[in-house]
C-alpha cells in the first residue's frame, strides 16, 4: 500500500522512490581505473605479490619506473663488481683458472664488460620482451601490450639483488672462492632463476590470458630457439670445415 503524503510540500518521484525497500541515501557505485601505486609499493608487489602487480601493469605499464629499477639495479651490480673484482681475480689465480701473466688482461676485459653490461643486458631484455609479446599473442586468448612485457622484464631485474648483496657480503667477510661461496652461489642463482621465471609467467598469464602450462612454454621458447640455432650453427661450421680439413691433410 502506497504511503500517504502528509507533508504540505509535494513529494517528487525521485524522493518517493527512496522510500520503502530502497535506502534513503543510496551509495554511488565506484567506477574507474585502478589506482597505480608508487614505485616502492610497486616493487614490493612485484617481488611478493606478482599477480596483483601484473593486474596494475596490464592497465598502465610503468615503463619509466621499470627503467629506473633496471638501471638502478644494474648500476649497483656494476659498482659491486668493480669493488669485488680484485678479490675474485685472486681467487681465480689461486684456483689456477687463469694463466700466470694474464691477470692484467683479464682484469681489463672484466672491467670493460662490467661497465657496458647494463646496456647489453637491456638490449637483450628488449629483444626477449618482443619475442614474448609475439609468442604470447599466438598462444594466448587476447593480444596483450608489448609495453607491459618490457616493464615486466625491467622489474625482473630486482630478483638479482640477493646475488649482488651476496657478492658484497662475501667480499667484506673475505669468503670469495671459499667452500661456502662455491656451495651457496649455484643455489642462489637457481633460486633467482625460478623467482624471476615465476614473475614473468605471471606477467604472461595476465597480459595474454594464458594458462600456466602455455605461459611456461612461452617462457622457455626464446632460450630453446637460441639453443637450436647454436646447434645448427655448429653443425654448419663442422660441415664447412670438414672439406678444408681433408684438403689440408691431402696436401701434407
Amino acid at each position: 500500500m502506497e504511503k500517504e503524503n502528509t507533508s504540505p510540500f509535494p513529494v517528487s518521484k525521485s524522493e518517493n522512490s527512496s522510500l520503502g525497500d530502497n535506502p534513503a541515501f543510496p551509495m554511488e557505485e565506484k567506477s574507474g581505473p585502478p589506482q597505480v601505486p608508487g614505485l616502492l609499493e610497486l616493487i614490493y608487489n612485484v617481488l611478493f605479490h606478482p599477480a596483483r602487480a601484473m593486474e596494475i601493469m596490464a592497465y598502465a605499464p610503468p615503463l619509466k619506473q621499470s627503467l629506473i629499477v633496471f638501471f638502478g639495479v644494474a648500476f649497483f651490480a656494476m659498482v659491486t663488481g668493480l669493488v669485488t673484482l680484485s678479490a675474485r681475480m685472486e681467487s681465480l689465480l689461486s684456483s689456477s683458472l687463469v694463466l700466470p701473466g694474464s691477470e692484467a688482461a683479464m682484469t681489463s676485459m672484466t672491467r670493460f664488460f662490467l661497465v657496458f653490461q647494463p646496456f647489453l643486458q637491456y638490449a637483450f631484455f628488449f629483444v626477449v620482451a618482443g619475442f614474448y609479446h609475439l609468442s604470447g599473442g599466438l598462444f594466448g586468448k587476447k593480444d596483450g601490450r608489448a609495453a607491459m612485457m618490457l616493464a615486466v622484464m625491467g622489474f625482473v631485474q630486482l630478483t638479482s639483488l640477493p646475488e649482488i648483496l651476496r657478492q658484497l657480503l662475501f667480499y667484506v667477510l673475505g669468503l670469495e672462492g671459499s667452500f661456502v661461496d662455491l656451495l651457496l652461489t649455484p643455489l642462489l642463482s637457481l633460486a633467482i632463476l625460478i623467482w624471476g621465471g615465476y614473475i614473468i609467467v605471471q606477467g604472461l598469464k595476465t597480459n595474454y590470458e594464458l594458462d600456466t602450462v602455455r605461459a611456461v612454454i612461452v617462457l622457455f621458447l626464446p632460450f630453446l630457439l637460441f639453443f637450436l640455432m647454436m646447434v645448427v650453427f655448429m653443425i654448419g661450421m663442422a660441415a664447412f670445415l670438414a672439406p678444408l680439413g681433408k684438403a689440408v691433410s691431402m696436401s701434407v
